[in-house]
């Protein structure tokens, strides 16, 4: 018998970072806030290739991921933590849900 695949999108554990759309169309004939809407834009590009460069290269999420859906479980379990060697300040370590159930197995997976 083969184990039924644990799809994370299912899962009680998962979390996304809520998107917010802090500009209202309306106002976007405005130039300053037409102006500020693009920088905005222009950053959340540039995030959203941070967090993908970060992914493809395996690395760690210190900070809470804004594109990519991950695990409270194996964040509180097993994420772990960073601890800035000038401030002493710990950070904790987010795990990606892709990573965490890459085959569809995991362990800590619980319907909603």
């Amino acid at each position: 018998m083969t184990a039924a695949i644990r799809i994370c999108g299912q899962c009680r554990h998962i979390r996304s970072f809520v998107q917010i759309a802090p500009f209202r169309a309306e106002l976007l004939g405005i130039p300053k806030v037409l102006e500020a809407k693009l920088k905005w834009d222009k950053e959340q590009r540039e995030l959203a290739t941070l967090e993908y460069q970060r992914f493809q290269a395996g690395a760690d999420f210190d900070f809470e991921p804004h594109n990519y859906p991950w695990c409270e479980k194996w964040t509180a379990l097993e994420g772990g933590q960073v601890i800035d060697p000038i401030t002493g300040q710990a950070t904790r370590l987010f795990v990606i849900c892709a990573r965490a159930n890459a085959r569809g197995d995991c362990p800590h997976w619980e319907r909603l």
